[in-house]
This record gives structure tokens, C-alpha cells and sequence, in this order.
């Protein structure tokens, strides 16, 4: 019997902290989502972003390490504490044989709190600087990292001048033969998807490209 190969449907990479801050339009330059450390008094690497308070990072960094570990590391992690495959992706192929996990489907981790952006231009220049990212990171190893782009739901067509769908994003939207994105779901606090989520779908089905969603992704709260 052929030996078995796992499969990861839910890794995460790690954005560099500097992502947005050194890739936006210039015109979103100064309101780019950052990180800084030590925010506000606070302990440890935070994500801060337009119209919200600092968000605490540590509980993406924290991979590798055991439950002790882990809990000391959320209180004052930073990205010199974590291991850089999540930022490298020659350093995460040793970290997946370690795993045992033959390739990976890539969702974003600073990028779920980029849903939650009020401003459409601004979010979608912050998914267009993330999806040129992940595309070069999963270059490197095509058949075992898989990204899932960012798509705005503010409307769900490709934006200004970088087309989901062309040729050199592909290697980060493909699963198999399909294309895949990641949208929004309804978000904490709503009780249906409003329509712009149906427009999004539709125009995944257009472009035959598979939808996904995950935690986090939808809608703040409502006040």
C-alpha cells in the first residue's frame, strides 16, 4: 500500500509586519495596517489597523510550541519569537516534513481583520498588496502551498489593475484546476448575509473560481 499523505486544509501563513507599510499605494501609505510593538503600554507585537483598537498577534506566531509554552508566549510573543516559515516559505518545507504534512491550503492571518475595514478602497488596496504576496510565497513550492486570495466584498470584481484571474496570480488561487478565493461570511452580530455576499458568489461562479470562508472573516459586531 502506498504510504499516506496528509494534506493541511487550514494552515495559515504569517504576513511580514512590514507588508502594507512598504507595498500600499502611496495614497494609503500612512493609514496602512502595521505592526508595532508594544502599543498603548502594552506588551507584545500588535496589528494595528484603521477604525479599531491594537490587536494582539500572539496567538498567530505562537506554531511549534507546547501548551506551557504557548501560554506565556501569548502574553508577550513578537515575530523575533516565531519560527519564520510562517513569513519564509523555504523555512516552512522543513516545518511541514517535520509535520508530516505533504501541502498545505493557505489562509491569511492579519488579512481577517482587513474584512472588517469600512473603507472599500482601502481594503481592497491591502488584499491586492496581499495577494501579490502570497502568490510569490507559494511560487516557490506550487504543488505543496496553496493560497487562498483576498477578495473585497465591497464589490467582488478584480480592482484597478490587478485581475484575480490573470495567469501570474495563479499560483497562489489554485486548487487543483480551481481557482480560490477567500470571501466573507455573515460576521458575529448579523443575521444573514446581506447582498453584496450573494454578488460575490455569483461572480466566483462566473470566473468558475472556489469560494471559502473562515472564522473571522465576516463583519464586526454590531454596536
Amino acid at each position: 500500500m502506498a504510504e499516506l499523505q496528509l494534506i493541511s486544509s487550514d494552515s495559515h501563513v504569517s504576513e511580514p509586519p512590514d507588508l502594507w507599510v512598504e507595498r500600499i499605494d502611496t495614497k494609503y501609505r500612512d493609514r496602512a495596517p502595521r505592526v508595532v510593538l508594544n502599543p498603548e503600554g502594552q506588551e507584545g507585537a500588535y496589528l494595528v489597523y484603521e477604525g479599531y483598537p491594537p490587536h494582539n498577534l500572539a496567538i498567530g506566531l505562537g506554531a511549534g510550541r507546547t501548551p506551557e509554552e504557548l501560554a506565556a508566549f501569548l502574553k508577550t510573543g513578537t515575530y523575533a519569537d516565531a519560527r519564520p516559515g510562517g513569513w519564509d516559505p523555504a523555512q516552512r518545507l522543513p516545518d511541514m516534513e517535520l509535520d508530516g504534512v505533504e501541502a498545505e491550503v493557505l489562509y491569511t492571518t492579519l488579512g481577517f481583520r482587513l474584512f472588517w475595514l469600512k473603507d472599500a478602497g482601502l481594503q481592497r488596496a491591502c488584499f491586492r498588496v496581499y495577494n501579490d504576496w502570497l502568490a510569490a510565497y507559494c511560487s516557490y513550492a506550487p504543488k505543496r502551498l496553496k493560497g487562498l486570495a483576498l477578495i473585497s466584498l465591497y464589490d467582488p470584481r478584480p480592482q484597478g489593475g490587478h485581475d484575480l484571474v490573470l495567469p501570474a496570480c495563479r499560483p497562489a488561487l489554485q486548487l487543483g484546476d480551481l481557482r480560490s478565493v477567500l470571501g466573507g461570511g455573515a460576521g458575529p452580530g448579523h443575521a444573514r448575509q446581506p447582498p453584496r455576499h450573494h454578488r460575490h458568489g455569483a461572480y466566483s461562479v462566473g470566473i468558475q473560481c472556489r469560494k471559502t470562508r473562515h472564522a473571522l472573516n465576516g463583519y464586526p459586531p454590531r454596536n
